[in-house]
């Protein structure tokens, strides 16, 4: 096996390694994922970005690498070798995208508290209070708070779904499949307006590096580039509710 790989996220403290590849076999190519020791690639130093930048997403590559058969298998198409109810879960619509979403949640999270602490000492440029007493800051202050917990009980309802279905060996229907993909990215999209809510509240103060809502601000921004979450999603998904063909094979 040879090849590179991007965004190996936590690569440099990981036991394992997985790669997807192209195997060509009678003719026809199909994807296959390759699991490597680490001692078998080199890591490379490439995770210089502007956002979740602690994930340590660095591109690793792999020289003409012996891979024993039982490492290796059909992307998106081998069984999986426990019977668990989390394995049984679609693996990019139900698994994946709803911990993306997860994480830009969390995100926003840390950015309301963030705010709500910096609104009780912060006295704004010709203000004569607090900013906490702001009448506008408040409105914002609970909407962004309503959207938060409105997207954060979705996903979770979406979640406790998926898993009820696992557990019950039951399929997972393609309108099951959208709903989860859809609210990945309405959830991931309300995270986004909630940290730039408090960004912007946060006033001149966000943009030092000691703030942590700049940080905030870049990482949830980062986490709207996986293809995952993409604001496209929703079309497809709608497609689907409304009972047209899709051409999407990891949907």
């Amino acid at each position: 096996m040879s090849g590179r790989w991007a965004f190996a996220s936590g690569c440099e403290h990981s036991a394992w390694l997985f790669g997807n590849c192209v195997e060509q076999v009678d003719g026809e190519h199909r994807l296959r994922m390759v699991v490597f020791d680490p001692a078998e690639v080199e890591i490379e130093d490439t995770w210089t970005v502007s956002g979740l930048c602690g994930t340590g997403s660095h591109h690793f590559t792999a020289d003409e690498v012996l891979i024993p058969a039982e490492r290796t298998f059909a992307t998106l198409e081998s069984p999986p070798c426990l019977d668990i109810p989390l394995l049984r879960f679609p693996m990019p619509p139900a698994l994946i995208s709803p911990a993306i979403a997860s994480a830009a949640l969390g995100v926003a999270q840390g950015a309301l508290a963030d705010v709500v602490d910096l609104a009780s000492g912060k006295v704004p440029l010709l203000a004569s209070a607090p900013l906490a007493t702001n009448p506008l800051f408040q409105h914002q202050l609970a909407t962004a708070d309503t959207e938060l917990r409105a997207a954060r009980r979705l996903l979770y309802g979406d979640a406790d779904t998926a898993w009820a279905t696992a557990v019950a060996r039951s399929e997972f229907t393609l309108e099951q499949r959208a709903r989860i993909r859809a609210t990945a990215v309405w959830a991931t999209a309300r995270a986004v307006s909630v940290v730039d809510f408090a960004y912007h509240a946060g006033g001149g103060g966000s943009l030092y590096a000691s703030s942590p809502l700049q940080r905030r601000l870049r990482d949830v921004h980062a986490i709207t580039q996986h293809f995952l979450v993409k604001p496209d999603t929703l079309t497809t998904a709608g497609a689907v509710l409304a009972g047209q063909g899709i051409d999407v094979p990891v949907f």
